[in-house]
């Protein structure tokens, strides 16, 4: 979606509920037969893949490239984009089935779990499901993901020092992969996404997300790349987050909690990120929810923001 929107090109979005199987029901899968997201109709044709999606939509519509001209810097983009996708992504997903997927899903009846497992398509996606539901990822994969998302983020580092952007010196599709695949950094793994003035070795990481996400959401033009990046209702928005106080409570991580975190991310808002259990009605009872003075957002069981003045 950030190379569509990024190229201002029109789209209906159709949300599925991951945890809900909606990828492996009849009607999807009449779209996509091996139950994988995304996927994208372009009049008749059927699009999987989202490297490959972002590479067709920048060649397909006008807009600004989001390849650059300079040939070893195209060669940089791709070459950024195949690791990712082979040796940072699975480490990536690992993690998100460990921490996210399995614990959000694992209470559920097992007869029910066990039908939607034996509805997926692809042999190697029920046995990741599996894995996550039952818990079955090994301390030694587990180490392994750590270990290469670690060094994925020192290699992220040791280029961004180079450049304004990963690959180049204009946005690309590099960056868009980058976000895609570590936006839920923040929550996996907070170590490896904070720029606190004693974590320096990953302040440029962390930047590079916040950059990416605000650029795919906001800009739209050729004057909008680069070091230059700079829309002034963001730093209107900073400028008065500098006298406010932010609290966010969250439930298992999920798609509201992630969207208001990125959001607070790509805005360079802090908050500080506390964990409660939903399901015995503990947000309810937080201290703050009494008092009028605070401006909370509530939707349904989702995040609570809390915003207080600072004294």
């Amino acid at each position: 979606m950030l190379a569509l929107m990024e190229n201002g090109v029109a789209f209906n979005s159709h949300y599925l509920d991951l945890l809900n199987f909606d990828q492996h029901q009849p009607d999807y899968l009449a779209i996509n037969p091996q139950g994988t997201i995304p996927a994208m109709l372009h009049g008749e044709r059927v699009l999987t893949e989202s490297t490959a999606i972002m590479e067709y939509v920048d060649e397909e519509f006008p807009g600004p490239r989001l390849m650059p001209e300079d040939p070893r810097d195209r060669w940089r983009v791709r070459w950024w984009m195949k690791l990712m996708d082979q040796w940072l992504g699975p480490s990536f997903s690992m993690i998100g089935w460990k921490v996210f997927v399995g614990p959000a899903v694992s209470s559920r009846d097992p007869g029910e779990l066990e039908a939607a497992i034996e509805r997926i398509p692809l042999p190697e996606r029920r046995v990741a499901w599996r894995k996550a539901i039952y818990g079955q990822f090994s301390e030694e994969e587990l180490r392994e993901s750590q270990r290469r998302v670690a060094l994925g983020i020192a290699m992220l580092e040791q280029e961004l020092a180079k450049r304004p952007w990963l690959a180049s010196n204009q946005y690309s599709l590099a960056d868009i992969n980058g976000f895609n695949l570590a936006y839920a950094l923040p929550l996996s793994q907070p170590a490896l996404s904070n720029d606190r003035a004693d974590t320096q070795h990953i302040a440029l990481a962390a930047r590079h997300l916040r950059a990416s996400r605000h650029q795919g959401m906001l800009g739209h033009g050729s004057d909008q790349h680069g070091e230059a990046r700079h829309d002034p209702r963001a730093a209107a928005h900073r400028r008065g987050a500098r006298h406010m106080s932010m609290t966010l409570y969250h439930g298992e991580p999920n798609g509201p909690s992630l969207a208001v975190l990125a959001t607070l991310f790509a805005k360079e808002v802090r908050a500080e990120l506390v964990r409660i259990d939903l399901g015995s009605g503990q947000r309810h009872g937080l201290p703050c929810a009494q008092e009028p003075r605070v401006a909370m957002s509530v939707e349904g069981e989702g995040p609570v923001l809390v915003v207080e003045a600072k004294r």
